[in-house]
């Protein structure tokens, strides 16, 4: 498969995100969990760690259900966490692993850790809005500057050595450490997005015809308030709104089969309206 410059860029992006960030990063939450909890280390003995992680993550959420990234934390095999995952449990103020950020308004250089994980955090987020598969040289550039920072500042030079060395390597070196598994991921991704595409046309075109259905009904309703309250008063006739009533409810029923959603019936979506009899 023949990858653009920007496509390039992009899986650059994915191969230090998903795989070099998170090797150092689980390195450095078991290093910090370690000066915490010097009498649970995490790989000196599991079950005793376990039981204190489960127990700060049970403290912290109370009643309520672990989340699925606490779910996956409370399993404890770190190294099988990905980036997102690591962060959230540095950052995790149960665990009280590193000093909080403080106010963007207030931060100053040098960075506290957890004001640079976030740095982390909001380069990650970037691949739950993708539009494209792509990535300009300056958004690249920019993006892996940051991202060295932080390596070096965490990890040391020699991982911020590390990440430069994938940021200027040719794309097909990438793809030949990552082997075929990293062009499978990139090639599913852009499946996935040609069909996100395909789907949010269909609901935008949804999204306006209901919209033109939501007009109707508000206009259907403005007559039957006077018509239920027995003063016509020439506004309006019981053979009209009925009429109204049936027009909408045959452009809803038309209407909700383009949804293709499973289990809604025409009887779903019928409205209901006021027989003429009951009219008075």
């Amino acid at each position: 498969m023949e990858l653009s410059d920007e496509e390039g860029n992009f899986l650059k992006l994915v191969y230090i995100m998903f795989t070099v960030v998170p090797r150092h990063l689980s390195v450095y939450f078991v290093k910090k969990w370690d000066h915490k909890y010097p009498n649970e280390k995490w790989h000196n003995d599991v079950a005793k760690r376990d039981l204190k992680l489960g127990n700060l993550l049970k403290k912290r959420s109370g009643e309520q259900k672990l989340n699925i990234t606490s779910q996956k934390i409370l399993k404890g095999d770190e190294q099988e966490w990905d980036t997102t995952t690591l962060i959230s449990a540095l950052l995790d103020y149960g665990f009280n692993l590193i000093e909080r950020c403080r106010p963007s308004s207030k931060r100053s250089i040098p960075l506290l850790e957890s004001e640079q994980l976030e740095i982390l955090r909001s380069i990650q987020t970037y691949f739950t809005h993708l539009s494209s598969f792509s990535l300009s040289l300056v958004e690249f550039k920019d993006k892996m500057a940051k991202i060295r920072n932080v390596g070096k500042s965490l990890f040391g030079e020699d991982v911020e050595r590390e990440i430069y060395k994938v940021e200027v390597s040719p794309t097909t070196e990438i793809i030949r450490m990552e082997g075929k598994k990293l062009l499978e991921v990139f090639n599913s991704w852009k499946e996935d997005l040609a069909e996100l595409k395909e789907k949010h046309a269909t609901i935008d075109k949804l999204r306006e015809r209901f919209q033109q259905l939501e007009s109707k009904l508000s206009s259907l309703n403005a007559k039957i308030q006077h018509l239920q309250v027995g003063s016509i008063e020439n506004k309006g006739s019981p053979k009209e709104a009925n009429h109204t009533a049936e027009e909408i409810s045959e452009e809803m029923t038309n209407t909700i089969p383009q949804l293709d959603i499973q289990g809604v019936e025409k009887e779903d979506v019928d409205i209901k309206y006021p027989d003429s009899q009951e009219i008075k």
